[in-house]
């Protein structure tokens, strides 16, 4: 069993949206905390599947 973590992080960037990553490697990135949120669950849920344990980290907006 691999320990992953997903982090959901608040990109203060031109871009300004939400961004998904799995053990702080490039991910992908939505346009609000919701479909971040919803990304992040789902892929909790996959790789709890396959064995892995798995932290998710998240930070507001404030970068908190």
């Amino acid at each position: 069993m691999a320990q992953v973590r997903i982090y959901v992080v608040y990109r203060a960037h031109k871009t300004r949206a939400w961004h998904v990553s799995l053990n702080g490697a490039d991910g992908e990135s939505y346009a609000s905390e919701l479909l971040a949120l919803h990304a992040a669950c789902e892929r909790v849920r996959v790789m709890e599947k396959i064995g892995n344990d798995v932290t998710v980290l998240q930070e507001d907006a404030g970068g908190v």
